[in-house]
Parts: structure tokens; C-alpha cells; sequence
């Protein structure tokens, strides 16, 4: 008669289990972030004009977004009319300045209106960005221009 040891059929199970779950990890790829589409839309109708002395910037607050903007952050990038005309640079922007959206106006679109300081021979770019309440940055505005 022979003797039967569990044990083996045991041990036999357990390297084939640690087998089977080792068989499945391999090199892994570093995790990718999922592309986020911006849900604050950005600003099209940005204008930039002299009055009194300072340049006003100005564009229209939509209030119906899917989410709603908290401030809008301002851009201005410049170069001197002597430097003469330069198709293609690229502009080098620096915020200046951010401004809160008043929430109070019950889904009514309005006209935002900030100004700046103007140097004479100068030419001024701006632009400006939206950002949401969960800190989320959308898309940039169209650039104003304006020469002095």
C-alpha cells in the first residue's frame, strides 16, 4: 500500500499559484496623465485701445460656462518700434496682474475693463487666461495689440 503525503500535493499547488501570479508582472510604463480638455473657455473678443494716457484692456465675461470662472490672469509681452518689425518672433509674456470675476451678475455676459501703464515708442501684446474655481487654467485668449 502506498503512502499518500498531502504535503507534496500542498506545495506543489502553492509554487504553481506563485508561479502563475509572478508570470503576469513584467516592466511597467510609467503612468501617462489622461489629456484634459480645457472646461473654461477661452476669451475672443480681447481688445486693447489708449484712453487718457493708459491703455484699457478689455473682453467679455461669459457666465454660462459648464464651469464657472473665478479670476481671469492677465499677460502683456512688448518690444520697442525700434527694434523695427519682426514676423515670427516669439513673444515672451509675464503676467501683471489678476483680476477676480464678480459672481454677482445672475448669468448675464459682461464686458471686463483693466488698465495699464504706456510707454511712448513701445508696442504692447496682451493677453489673457481664464481660470476656474479648481485652480484649472483654459485656453489663451486672443492677442490685442496696440503701438504708441
Amino acid at each position: 500500500m502506498k503512502r499518500s503525503t498531502p504535503w507534496i500535493a500542498v506545495a506543489c499547488l502553492l509554487i504553481g499559484v506563485a508561479g502563475w501570479t509572478a508570470a503576469g508582472c513584467g516592466k511597467k510604463a510609467y503612468p501617462v496623465v489622461p489629456k484634459q480638455e480645457a472646461l473654461v473657455q477661452g476669451v475672443t473678443d480681447l481688445q486693447a485701445r489708449m484712453v487718457d494716457n493708459r491703455i484699457e484692456i478689455s473682453w467679455t465675461v461669459e457666465t454660462s460656462q459648464p464651469v464657472p470662472v473665478q479670476k481671469f490672469v492677465l499677460y502683456r509681452a512688448s518690444r520697442s518700434l525700434a527694434d523695427g518689425d519682426c514676423p515670427g518672433c516669439p513673444m515672451l509674456f509675464s503676467k501683471i496682474s489678476e483680476w477676480p470675476v464678480v459672481s454677482s451678475r445672475a448669468g448675464a455676459s459682461y464686458r471686463m475693463r483693466v488698465s495699464d501703464t504706456a510707454d511712448p515708442g513701445m508696442i504692447y501684446f496682451y493677453k489673457v487666461v481664464g481660470i476656474d474655481v479648481y485652480g484649472h487654467a483654459g485656453k489663451d485668449s486672443n492677442v490685442a495689440e496696440i503701438q504708441l
